[in-house]
C-alpha cells in the first residue's frame, strides 16, 4: 500500500484536534466515544470544553449543561506547592469516577438542584463544591459545600436604553422546602439577561 495513503487519516484527526467544526457531529448523544469521535467531538467544543478534558459523549447542550466527560485523575502542584487535580473544574460537567477515588479542591457545581451529575460509589470528598448535586449514599464529606440552591426571578422591568431591571431571589433548600436567603436586583444589558433566562430555565428542566 503506498506509504501517502496510511498519512492522510493520520493527517485528518490531527487537523481536527487544532480546528474548530462550526457544526454539530452527527453522533448519537448517548454513545460513549470512541478515541476518533473524542477528535471530532473536542474540536466541535472548542471554548466550551476545558483543554485538559475529554468529551466522554457527544451531548453538550449549551454553557449551563456542557455534556458529559472523562474524569482526569492526573494531579500536579500549584504555585504554592500544593498537590492538585489538573482538571479541577467539572461544573455544568457530568463525569463518572472510579469507585473509591478521593477528590478534593475540585468544582462539581450544577445550575440544577437534585442533578445526578456524578456517577461513582465510595467517593470522598474533600473540600469540593457540589452544589446541586445529588449525593449518593456510599459517599463521604470532609468540608466543601454541598447544598441546593436556585434563582427565582420576582421582577422584571425594561428600564430603557435597552437595559433590564431584574430582582432574583437566591434560595436554598432547607428540610425539602426552598428558602429565600438573599435577593438582589440587577440592571442587565441584552446579553447578559439572555444569559440569565437560559440559566434559569435549564435550572427548572
Amino acid at each position: 500500500m503506498n506509504k501517502y495513503l496510511l498519512i492522510i487519516p493520520f493527517l485528518l484527526v490531527t487537523n481536527l484536534a487544532f480546528a474548530q467544526l462550526e457544526v454539530k457531529p452527527n453522533i448519537l448523544s448517548d454513545k460513549i466515544l470512541s478515541k476518533a469521535e473524542q477528535v471530532e467531538v473536542k474540536a466541535y467544543l472548542k471554548g466550551k470544553i476545558f483543554k485538559e478534558m475529554q468529551p466522554e459523549k457527544n451531548d453538550y447542550e449549551n454553557n449551563f449543561n456542557r455534556g458529559s466527560v472523562v474524569f482526569n485523575s492526573e494531579k500536579g502542584v500549584n504555585y504554592l506547592g500544593r498537590e492538585v487535580f489538573v482538571a479541577s473544574n467539572y461544573s455544568y460537567f457530568k463525569v463518572k469516577i472510579p469507585d473509591g477515588t478521593t477528590l478534593h479542591n475540585i468544582n462539581f457545581s450544577q445550575i440544577k438542584p437534585h442533578s445526578d451529575s456524578i456517577k461513582g460509589k465510595y467517593l470522598h470528598f474533600k473540600d469540593c463544591n457540589g452544589n446541586n448535586v445529588e449525593k449518593h449514599p456510599t459517599w463521604t464529606f470532609d468540608g466543601g459545600l454541598w447544598i441546593h440552591s436556585r434563582k427565582v426571578i420576582v421582577s422584571d422591568i425594561d428600564i430603557g436604553e435597552g437595559l433590564r431591571r431584574v430582582a432574583v431571589d437566591h434560595q436554598v433548600e432547607k428540610a425539602g422546602v426552598f428558602e429565600t436567603v438573599a435577593t438582589k436586583i440587577r440592571d442587565f444589558d441584552a446579553e447578559k439577561y439572555d444569559r440569565l433566562i437560559l440559566k434559569i430555565a435549564e435550572q427548572n428542566k
